[in-house]
């Protein structure tokens, strides 16, 4: 069921739980009634989606799904196969070798518009609404049930040319939220003879009387007669609502995470430390597609005027294109250890200058990084190099990469 164009103008402005509520009861008085599911249609779904206990990392994954969805793209549209995402970014988004760091600056900048992650204000400092949008592939509202708000399903296995198998996926953020804000469409040329819809929900979670209920419940909203809601944008005032202004995004997904519990990860986007534009660098060490960072938080610490406009944003391609540039390390190194037939690994070390903060790119607990299609999978900490490698003057600034992308199927599963 559709909703009205005032409605569906609002909730692509709103960033705040009282603005989410507001909205909500406004659509219940509009449609006589919403009705609640349980995300991945189990009441008992607390226990896989709270599966993370780091908000930062549990976020993560909605810039891993976007790229997915950017790479899924290219794959239906093209009907082509890659056999990896680093093949699938070089065949279809021009980026050599899987490699951000070999392509020109202004081509890594325009391809970081299709992922795009902002912070925006809540009403709460310590905890900002993110909102994370892709160009990709978008949901029809038909299908959310198994795609967007499913649990566990295997969408994914399969296909070689992306990038989530092994992690929990975007589902754990739902946690950190007060609400999550989904908005999608999916991309015109990809609706199989269906008629072109924006969907649009939003996830609680439902504490449910203690008095029945072991636990409570994550839940999203829907109408009365099991559908998800459609919004009424379709057309330029969509591309305006989904892009903040932009007017580029035609399709795609809208994760909006409102009042998100970032903890440490909460300061203004251009900071060294203490960002999530930091974060992304680190647990994104590689990506395969360029994100973009927007800051829209409004004051002086975050660079924006109230009642003027100074855009702040920065492109996110990860620690090891960081570690490479000019004046960061004072040596670094990058080897092949071949493994037989259980493929190869490739080793990145850095030993960060002096003039130089370690914990401006990896923090004391991550001085070595598994790596696994451009995203972090395992860590060991600085204390852990050193007693491995006996570096006693260099443990605390160096930087050690494991990409293992390249191990065979049989190897990953084993240690993944």
């Amino acid at each position: 069921m559709k909703i009205s164009r005032h409605l569906s103008e609002l909730i692509c402005e709103a960033n705040t739980a009282a603005e989410v509520e507001a909205w909500l009861k406004l659509v219940e008085a509009e449609l006589g009634g919403l009705a609640w599911n349980p995300v991945g249609g189990k009441m008992n779904n607390i226990h896989t989606v709270e599966v993370s206990t780091n908000p930062g990392l549990a976020l993560v994954e909605r810039p891993t799904n976007s790229i997915d969805a950017m790479l899924d793209l290219a794959h239906l549209l093209r009907r082509e196969n890659a056999n990896s995402p680093s093949e699938a970014a070089e065949k279809w988004y021009g980026v050599n070798e899987g490699d951000l760091s070999k392509m020109e600056v202004r081509e890594s900048r325009s391809l970081s518009e299709s992922i795009a992650i902002r912070m925006m204000d809540s009403g709460d400092d310590d905890r900002p609404t993110v909102q994370i949008q892709d160009r990709g592939t978008g949901q029809h509202p038909d299908d959310w049930s198994t795609t967007l708000l499913s649990l566990q399903e295997s969408n994914k296995k399969s296909s070689m040319h992306l990038m989530g198998v092994y992690n929990s996926g975007g589902s754990a953020s739902f946690k950190f939220s007060q609400y999550t804000v989904i908005i999608s469409r999916r991309h015109p040329e990809l609706l199989d003879d269906r008629e072109d819809e924006v969907g649009v929900s939003v996830v609680r979670y439902n504490a449910l009387d203690p008095d029945k209920f072991k636990t409570g419940t994550y839940e999203y909203c829907i109408t009365m007669d099991q559908d998800i809601l459609r919004l009424d944008l379709l057309d330029n005032k969509l591309d305006f609502a989904l892009s903040r202004g932009e007017g580029k995004l035609i399709h795609g997904t809208v994760f909006r995470h409102i009042a998100y519990e970032l903890d440490r990860y909460s300061g203004p986007a251009h900071l060294p430390r203490r960002s999530l534009a930091h974060l992304m660098g680190a647990a994104l060490p590689a990506p395969v597609l360029p994100l973009r960072f927007y800051e829209e938080r409004v004051g002086p610490k975050y660079r924006r005027i109230k009642h003027g406009y100074q855009q702040e944003w920065r492109v996110v391609l990860g620690n090891l294109y960081r570690l490479n540039r000019n004046g960061v390390s004072e040596y670094s190194d990058r080897r092949v250890v071949e493994l037989g037939e259980h493929g190869e690994i490739i080793l990145h070390y850095h030993a960060i200058s002096h003039e130089k903060q370690p914990d401006n790119y990896v923090s004391k607990d991550q001085a070595l990084t598994v790596i696994h299609n451009g995203q972090r999978q395992i860590i060991k900490s600085r204390h852990w190099l050193k007693q491995k490698t006996g570096l006693n003057f260099l443990w605390k600034r160096l930087v050690v990469h494991v990409d293992a992308s390249n191990l065979s199927n049989i190897a990953k599963r084993s240690i993944f």
